[in-house]
Protein backbone atom coordinates (compact mmCIF):
# COMPACT_ATOMS: atom_id res chain seq x y z
CA UNK A 1 0.00 0.00 0.00
CA UNK A 2 2.67 2.44 0.67
CA UNK A 3 4.48 2.14 -2.68
CA UNK A 4 1.15 2.93 -4.54
CA UNK A 5 0.53 5.66 -2.13
CA UNK A 6 4.49 6.96 -3.34
CA UNK A 7 3.72 6.14 -7.14
CA UNK A 8 0.79 7.99 -7.13
CA UNK A 9 1.36 10.85 -4.92
CA UNK A 10 5.36 11.15 -5.77
CA UNK A 11 7.97 11.73 -8.14
CA UNK A 12 6.39 13.29 -11.18
CA UNK A 13 2.44 12.88 -10.01
CA UNK A 14 1.71 16.56 -9.78
CA UNK A 15 3.37 17.23 -13.79
CA UNK A 16 1.30 14.33 -14.57
CA UNK A 17 -1.89 15.98 -12.81
CA UNK A 18 -0.98 19.38 -14.32
CA UNK A 19 -1.23 17.21 -18.50
CA UNK A 20 -3.74 15.47 -17.47
CA UNK A 21 -6.04 18.26 -15.93
CA UNK A 22 -4.78 20.93 -19.07
CA UNK A 23 -5.97 18.00 -21.64
CA UNK A 24 -9.30 17.52 -20.38
CA UNK A 25 -10.11 21.13 -19.84
CA UNK A 26 -8.82 22.16 -23.72
CA UNK A 27 -10.31 19.29 -25.35
CA UNK A 28 -13.79 19.06 -26.23
CA UNK A 29 -16.16 16.48 -25.29
CA UNK A 30 -17.52 16.09 -28.56
CA UNK A 31 -14.22 13.77 -28.88
CA UNK A 32 -14.46 11.72 -26.13
CA UNK A 33 -17.90 10.67 -28.13
CA UNK A 34 -16.56 9.62 -31.02
CA UNK A 35 -15.13 6.15 -29.87
CA UNK A 36 -17.89 3.92 -28.73
CA UNK A 37 -16.39 1.03 -26.23
CA UNK A 38 -19.53 0.21 -25.00
CA UNK A 39 -22.60 0.29 -27.39
CA UNK A 40 -25.35 1.38 -24.55
CA UNK A 41 -27.03 4.38 -26.10
CA UNK A 42 -26.11 6.60 -23.69
CA UNK A 43 -22.71 8.86 -24.47
CA UNK A 44 -21.85 9.76 -20.90
CA UNK A 45 -20.73 6.32 -20.54
CA UNK A 46 -18.07 6.25 -23.25
CA UNK A 47 -17.08 9.82 -22.30
CA UNK A 48 -16.36 8.40 -18.80
CA UNK A 49 -14.43 5.50 -20.53
CA UNK A 50 -12.15 7.08 -22.99
CA UNK A 51 -11.45 10.28 -20.40
CA UNK A 52 -10.55 7.34 -17.82
CA UNK A 53 -8.35 5.96 -20.49
CA UNK A 54 -6.38 9.02 -21.41
CA UNK A 55 -6.11 9.93 -17.94
CA UNK A 56 -3.94 6.28 -17.12
CA UNK A 57 -2.46 6.37 -19.97
CA UNK A 58 -0.99 10.06 -19.57
CA UNK A 59 -0.51 9.70 -16.11
CA UNK A 60 1.55 6.36 -16.73
CA UNK A 61 3.44 7.70 -19.31
CA UNK A 62 4.61 10.69 -17.45
CA UNK A 63 5.59 8.89 -14.83
CA UNK A 64 7.85 6.42 -16.72
CA UNK A 65 9.78 9.68 -18.48
CA UNK A 66 10.16 10.67 -14.80
CA UNK A 67 11.43 8.25 -13.68
CA UNK A 68 13.80 7.66 -16.62
CA UNK A 69 14.85 11.33 -16.64
CA UNK A 70 15.44 10.92 -12.78
CA UNK A 71 17.77 7.71 -13.51
CA UNK A 72 20.00 8.96 -15.97
CA UNK A 73 20.45 12.54 -15.12
CA UNK A 74 24.08 13.41 -14.02
CA UNK A 75 23.55 16.89 -12.17
CA UNK A 76 21.45 17.71 -9.30
CA UNK A 77 22.11 22.28 -8.33
CA UNK A 78 21.24 23.33 -5.19
CA UNK A 79 20.44 26.96 -5.11
CA UNK A 80 19.79 30.12 -3.27
CA UNK A 81 20.51 33.83 -3.23
CA UNK A 82 23.92 33.50 -2.18
CA UNK A 83 25.31 30.20 -3.58
CA UNK A 84 24.73 27.55 -6.47
CA UNK A 85 25.77 23.84 -5.63
CA UNK A 86 26.08 21.61 -8.20
CA UNK A 87 26.20 17.93 -7.33
CA UNK A 88 27.34 15.45 -10.23
CA UNK A 89 27.00 11.65 -10.74
CA UNK A 90 30.18 10.11 -12.26
CA UNK A 91 34.15 10.35 -11.74
CA UNK A 92 34.84 13.48 -9.75
CA UNK A 93 38.10 13.50 -11.10
CA UNK A 94 36.95 13.84 -14.87
CA UNK A 95 35.40 17.47 -13.33
CA UNK A 96 37.12 20.96 -15.67
CA UNK A 97 35.13 23.48 -14.02
CA UNK A 98 34.23 24.28 -10.56
CA UNK A 99 35.84 22.73 -7.56
CA UNK A 100 36.03 19.55 -6.29
CA UNK A 101 35.69 18.83 -2.42
CA UNK A 102 37.69 15.87 -1.23
CA UNK A 103 36.73 14.83 2.62
CA UNK A 104 39.49 14.04 5.29
CA UNK A 105 39.36 13.16 8.75
CA UNK A 106 40.29 16.01 10.80
CA UNK A 107 44.03 15.32 11.02
CA UNK A 108 44.56 15.14 7.40
CA UNK A 109 45.92 11.93 7.46
CA UNK A 110 47.16 10.78 3.95
CA UNK A 111 48.76 7.25 4.35
CA UNK A 112 46.80 5.00 2.51
CA UNK A 113 46.29 1.34 3.26
CA UNK A 114 44.56 -1.75 5.20
CA UNK A 115 45.07 -0.63 8.85
CA UNK A 116 41.93 0.82 10.33
CA UNK A 117 43.59 3.85 11.03
CA UNK A 118 44.68 4.49 7.04
CA UNK A 119 42.29 5.92 4.54
CA UNK A 120 40.68 3.21 2.40
CA UNK A 121 42.04 2.75 -1.29
CA UNK A 122 38.10 3.14 -2.42
CA UNK A 123 37.41 5.76 -0.68
CA UNK A 124 36.91 8.96 -2.25
CA UNK A 125 39.92 10.55 -0.42
CA UNK A 126 41.75 7.57 -0.96
CA UNK A 127 41.27 7.70 -4.82
CA UNK A 128 42.28 10.72 -4.17
CA UNK A 129 45.77 10.27 -2.74
CA UNK A 130 46.46 7.45 -5.36
CA UNK A 131 46.19 9.92 -8.16
CA UNK A 132 47.65 13.13 -6.58
CA UNK A 133 49.80 12.21 -3.78
CA UNK A 134 50.19 14.15 -1.26
CA UNK A 135 54.10 14.83 -0.16
CA UNK A 136 53.58 16.87 2.70
CA UNK A 137 50.12 18.30 3.96
CA UNK A 138 51.52 19.85 6.64
CA UNK A 139 53.40 22.16 3.73
CA UNK A 140 50.19 22.76 2.08
CA UNK A 141 48.34 23.44 5.64
CA UNK A 142 51.58 26.08 6.67
CA UNK A 143 50.86 27.76 2.78
CA UNK A 144 47.60 27.72 3.66
CA UNK A 145 47.25 29.42 7.31
CA UNK A 146 45.33 27.40 9.12
CA UNK A 147 45.76 26.89 12.73
CA UNK A 148 44.52 23.97 14.29
CA UNK A 149 41.94 23.72 16.90
CA UNK A 150 42.84 24.01 20.45
CA UNK A 151 43.41 20.50 21.92
CA UNK A 152 44.67 17.26 20.76
CA UNK A 153 42.91 14.71 18.92
CA UNK A 154 41.69 11.61 20.00
CA UNK A 155 43.66 9.50 17.92
CA UNK A 156 47.55 9.26 18.82
CA UNK A 157 47.36 13.53 19.94
CA UNK A 158 47.78 14.66 16.92
CA UNK A 159 47.21 18.00 15.75
CA UNK A 160 43.44 18.13 14.59
CA UNK A 161 41.38 20.66 12.45
CA UNK A 162 37.69 22.00 12.78
CA UNK A 163 35.01 20.08 10.65
CA UNK A 164 34.56 22.01 7.70
CA UNK A 165 38.09 23.73 7.46
CA UNK A 166 39.37 23.40 3.66
CA UNK A 167 42.64 23.13 2.39
CA UNK A 168 42.72 24.47 -1.51
CA UNK A 169 45.05 22.27 -3.42
CA UNK A 170 44.06 23.10 -7.24
CA UNK A 171 41.00 22.82 -8.15
CA UNK A 172 40.65 20.25 -5.24
CA UNK A 173 39.15 21.49 -1.91
CA UNK A 174 40.81 19.28 1.24
CA UNK A 175 38.02 19.52 3.98
CA UNK A 176 38.49 18.45 7.85
CA UNK A 177 35.29 15.73 7.73
CA UNK A 178 35.47 12.84 10.15
CA UNK A 179 36.72 13.31 13.78
CA UNK A 180 38.83 10.14 14.81
CA UNK A 181 38.42 8.21 18.55
CA UNK A 182 41.21 6.86 20.43
CA UNK A 183 41.27 3.03 19.02
CA UNK A 184 42.45 5.14 15.66
CA UNK A 185 39.23 4.13 13.69
CA UNK A 186 36.97 6.32 11.86
CA UNK A 187 33.60 8.10 13.70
Amino acid sequence: MNKLKIFLLKKGSSIAFAIISFILTVLPEDIFKMVKIVDTGIDAVNVIIMRSILCITIFVLVKFIYIKWEKNRKIVTIEDENYSIQIGYGDLFDVNDGKVVINFDECYTTKVGTSPSDIKKDSVCGQYLGKYPIESIQTLITNTGIKPEKGKSQYKEKEKYKPGTIIPNGKYLLMAFTKLDAEDLLI
